[in-house]
């Protein structure tokens, strides 16, 4: 527990996927190391850092290669991913206590979709690979980066009536946490941004603690 807050309504809590969810912090690499492809994808990975190519570029030339592999493959590989103890439970909480849930993740659809439809999700918001004939293309349509996190989780409450400070947070980077919600829980942050931009740290492998913190720290 970070630092104790007034108690406030939540009516929206938005989870970050990867890592935070599921157990694999990152899909795009998942599917590299599985695929065969980190040795050409950690090269465009660097020039993302380095700031010599947008987001956009990055996630372009990342699924570019994967073109021609079959969607069956893809699907074989996410329906690997296990999801951290507790992630059924916690959802189904939250929706019993009239909360609605939201994913809202930087990586792929293929995982955000089943996982939102697995745990019932409200909305889900993540990126689309392209397909033709049950085959990857190479080609992307972003629509969730690190740099719109924020704005999406904006747009997402704004459909549904509600300010920010009636949203609860829920990641493990510092982009998950905008310092507009009324809530922000770091569920095992990377980084020490993440941990600063937190109101409250979670540690270890049970989401049910973000429940919990929710519980007595909010509203509903």
């Amino acid at each position: 527990m970070k630092r104790i807050i007034s108690k406030s309504i939540v009516k929206l809590v938005i989870f970050d996927l990867d890592g935070t969810i599921t157990r694999s912090p990152n899909i795009w690499k998942h599917l590299h190391s599985k695929l065969g492809t980190w040795k050409w994808a950690k090269n465009y990975a660097q020039k993302y850092r380095n700031g010599e190519i947008s987001y956009e570029e990055w996630a372009k030339l990342d699924c570019s290669l994967w073109k021609g592999t079959k969607l069956e493959k893809i699907l074989q590989i996410t329906s690997e991913i296990k999801y951290f103890d507790g992630a059924t439970e916690t959802i189904d909480r939250l929706k019993k206590a009239g909360i609605k849930v939201g994913i809202v993740s930087a990586g792929l659809s293929f995982l955000a979709e089943k996982v939102g439809k697995d745990l019932n999700v409200d909305v889900v918001m993540s990126n689309d690979l392209k397909i033709s004939n049950d085959v990857i293309t190479g080609e992307i349509e972003t629509k969730v980066s690190i740099d719109n996190k924020k704005t999406i989780i904006q747009d997402i409450a704004q459909s549904m009536s509600l300010t920010m400070s009636e949203v609860v947070v829920v990641g493990d980077h510092v982009f998950d946490l905008p310092k507009e919600a009324g809530l922000k829980i770091a569920f095992n942050p990377r980084h020490t941004e993440a941990e600063n931009a937190a109101d409250f740290i979670v540690r270890g492998e049970d989401l049910m603690e973000i429940f919990k913190i929710i519980k007595a720290n909010t509203k509903f």
